[in-house]
């Protein structure tokens, strides 16, 4: 989950450099916030299909739940360091 996090801290820092670079801070809220929340929204959604009820719960259903709960874990970590700098912008204008 590291390398998730890394990787938004990345995203959000590249945001900020370019908010830097052309002198608009409000870059920062709008890109950061957009990629922060639209994480947030798939992760919801890919945990959403696992709660459909299966006549058939084998191994390979549950194999396929537990690939799609690391991807949602994935993809709330990775918002996190997003919505972080989104909020700071807020707080900070």
């Amino acid at each position: 989950m590291k390398q998730y996090f890394e990787l938004g801290f990345c995203v959000a820092s590249l945001a900020g450099v370019a908010a830097v670079l052309l002198q608009d801070w409000t870059l920062l809220y709008r890109f950061s916030g957009v990629i922060g929340i639209t994480a947030v929204v798939f992760a919801s959604l890919v945990l959403a299909t696992i709660n459909h009820k299966r006549s058939y719960t084998g191994t390979p259903v549950r194999a396929a739940q537990e690939k799609r709960k690391q991807y949602a874990a994935a993809l709330f970590v990775f918002s996190i360091p997003n919505l972080m700098a989104a909020a700071l912008s807020l707080l900070l204008k």
